[in-house]
């Protein structure tokens, strides 16, 4: 075809030759530069900078060349449908134009009634055995909207397939004329599905449902302006349309290529102009739909915001590249590739995202009854992210195939051979990490904020010890990461034909500096290591470290974090721990210390100590708590004023505090009901004074010795 549309294709890949040729010739200039050594420098920059000088210059000067040839060609649109009806005498005989599309416009009008009759019996249908479920039909969330509008996109498109075949089929019995008139009315027909076809991908995504009751619920795709974004949408659909139809019917016409052309690139600023009014007036809406799930994390959030600009930038390059293109007519396949670019940029990320969003539906709902398996919930994260990576993977692989000159322009021939490789290394890299680090999340507690009350405690406060794989669970999951990432890129520079094996050695000769630089780290390193191997400590326990104590909050590579009961945080690195003195680890015995009246009966206070140890053990709160009972261990001092006897019972690691305190509320109690006083501090002074001279003494009035009574 002599240029019918612009492409695009073939003017990069002449600029891309002449890149080449003119890389070509500077690498042989400078290679008989080798033995002057005066212009050694300028050899080893010029190639590459007169390149680049090079490349530039021709893609300008292909711009300019199709947007000179668009400007000429826009006095002279008028011919086209001048050019058009002329073939059309020459070839239809005595078939007038007007009565052809009034015939046209029946046959469509009839096939539409046949396809709306279509639609209707489908969506009955379907409805009626969404019907049979009321508990699935009764529900409002993704799954019961996605059904809704699926079942809804289903009876469109069954009404759309028979309204073609019956417009097919009903044409070519009733219209007159020959094969240009027969091809004409096909091309007109095509653009008629076209339109239809975004119609329904509109109501699929963005029309409001409806249950089989009635009620009325929100679109699929959660935007804001949802019929704002319908009518940019179809307006995107119908001048696409219109273009591609009027492009389509003037070459079958035999019209002038340059007045194409210049219809083309007209229709191509009008759809630049609506696009980027659509995306820009949109680009909050765009933003809120795709990054508007509160668990979304940093990479959706940051793509939810950088689409709308990168949607913009990719509609102002189609643009470019098509007036570029305008300047090598021999080039056919442009149009085709750009209006499917477009199309892919749109709807690749809401394809993936809601991909994603029901895959992810559909576990929770499976997954509500009860808890899963650690290995169940890590096993669904991998079907999430696989299909989410099948998604993208595949409209890269369009774009790729549409686009390939750009591969070859990267040295890659036509990707049959690299590209699967290194996509294959970078999906195979993130589907393994992604299974690791839903694996770890599963066995991993939720980390709070640190403050009382956000950590894991039990009902009395204290907080909960992990196990032993849960404490260092966090550690394992930082060096599988650095692994999957490393062995990843590795693998991909490989596949990409680069020599990995200095990479290696150069890795190993900057961890050797680092380890000789690094003494310290590395003596934390290998310290914690082997804490770790001998367990010395968990998460959630109490250590004293002979300097700081506290609860173990985390354990990291190089150090470990110690929450103080006052609420200071200490990081220890691990080279600087000596001995360990660990308070939680298998039991715990505690003695504390009753102050009693002197005068009380031993033999009483033992057997009320002992009834209120056995009361504690027949409830089932702090049954399971106690290894041996809460008992009177003695006597332990008799002072002036109390006698001081010690308790004791040994429980397990996690609750002794609360043990302790619900033990000593039950002996006050006890020993307040016998009648068994505890200790005062109230002095007792004895005097062996006569009466009256005591009575003196007590009053203050007693003279000193050899001294004058008062009042004389």
């Amino acid at each position: 075809m002599s240029g019918p549309v612009p492409a695009v294709v073939a003017a990069i890949a002449t600029t891309i030759a002449a890149a080449v040729g003119t890389s070509a010739s500077a690498g042989t200039s400078a290679a008989a530069q080798q033995s002057d050594p005066q212009g050694l420098a300028a050899a080893a920059i010029g190639p590459d900078l007169q390149q680049s000088e090079a490349m530039l210059a021709r893609i300008w000067q292909a711009f300019e060349t199709g947007l000179g040839l668009g400007l000429q060609s826009l006095p002279r649109l008028g011919e086209l449908p001048q050019q058009f009806a002329a073939r059309w005498r020459e070839e239809a005989g005595g078939t007038g134009l007007a009565d052809y599309l009034f015939s046209l416009v029946v046959v469509l009008a009839v096939a539409a009634a046949i396809g709306w009759a279509a639609r209707w019996l489908t969506a009955r249908l379907l409805q009626r055995r969404a019907a049979r479920h009321p508990a699935t039909a009764a529900a409002d969330d993704l799954l019961a909207r996605f059904g809704i509008c699926l079942r809804r996109a289903g009876a469109d498109l069954a009404g759309l397939v028979v309204f073609a075949v019956a417009a097919v089929q009903i044409g070519r019995v009733s219209l007159p004329g020959n094969e240009f008139m027969l091809l004409a009315g096909r091309d007109m027909l095509r653009g008629i599905l076209v339109t239809m076809l975004f119609v329904v991908v509109a109501r699929f995504l963005l029309s409001p449902s409806r249950s089989v009751s009635g009620a009325g619920r929100a679109p699929l795709l959660p935007i804001p302006r949802p019929g704002w974004h319908f009518a940019m949408w179809m307006a995107y659909g119908v001048l696409g349309m219109l273009n591609g139809t009027v492009v389509l019917l003037a070459t079958r016409a035999g019209a002038d290529p340059q007045v194409i052309e210049g219809w083309f690139l007209l229709m191509v600023v009008v759809l630049t102009v609506q696009k980027v009014w659509w995306f820009w007036a949109g680009r909050h809406d765009i933003a809120a739909a795709l990054g508007r799930d509160a668990a979304a994390g940093w990479w959706r959030r940051t793509m939810a915001r950088g689409l709308p600009w990168l949607l913009i930038v990719i509609a102002l390059a189609i643009a470019f590249a098509a007036f570029m293109a305008a300047s090598q007519p021999e080039a056919v396949s442009w149009g085709a590739a750009a209006g499917t670019t477009q199309l892919l940029v749109i709807l690749l990320p809401i394809a993936a995202l809601g991909c994603d969003a029901i895959i992810g539906a559909c576990i929770d709902r499976r997954q509500a009854a009860a808890t899963p398996a650690p290995i169940r919930v890590a096993l669904a994260v991998v079907a999430r992210q696989v299909a989410t990576g099948i998604v993208w993977v595949a409209g890269l692989f369009v774009l790729g195939r549409l686009w390939r000159f750009l591969l070859q322009d990267m040295g890659l021939a036509d990707g049959s051979g690299v590209l699967p490789q290194v996509v294959a290394a970078g999906i195979t890299g993130w589907v393994i990490w992604s299974f690791l680090r839903a694996y770890f999340e599963a066995h991993m507690p939720r980390q709070g904020s640190g403050l009382p009350g956000a950590v894991a405690e039990d009902e009395d406060g204290e907080r909960k010890v992990l196990g032993r794989v849960a404490s260092v669970l966090p550690v394992i999951r930082d060096l599988a990461f650095g692994a999957v990432i490393v062995i990843t890129v590795l693998v991909v520079l490989a596949a990409m034909g680069v020599d990995i094996a200095p990479l290696l050695a150069g890795f190993g000769v900057i961890g050797l500096a680092i380890s000789f630089g690094s003494q310290a780290l590395v003596k934390d390193i290998v310290s914690g290591f082997f804490f770790m191997t001998d367990d010395a400590f968990r998460v959630g326990e109490y250590i004293d470290t002979g300097r700081l104590k506290g609860t173990v909050e985390k354990i990291s590579l190089r150090s470990v974090r110690l929450r103080h009961q006052s609420g200071q945080v200490h990081t220890i690195p691990f080279g600087t721990l000596q001995a360990i003195t660990n308070f939680s680890r298998d039991w715990a015995t505690i003695k504390f210390a009753i102050r009693l009246d002197r005068e009380v009966d031993f033999e009483k206070v033992r057997k009320i100590i002992k009834k209120v140890g056995q009361q504690m053990l027949e409830q089932p709160e702090f049954a399971q708590e106690f290894i041996m009972p809460l008992k009177l261990q003695g006597m332990q001092e008799v002072t002036e004023t109390a006698m001081i006897v010690r308790c004791k019972f040994t429980c397990r690691p996690v609750k002794p505090s609360y043990l302790q305190r619900e033990a000593l509320k039950r002996i006050y109690a006890a020993l307040r009901e016998a009648g068994i006083p505890l200790a005062s501090n109230a002095v007792t002074v004895r005097s062996n004074l006569p009466g009256g001279e005591a009575d003196a003494a007590a009053a203050g009035t007693l003279p000193a010795q050899g001294g004058t009574p008062p009042g004389q």
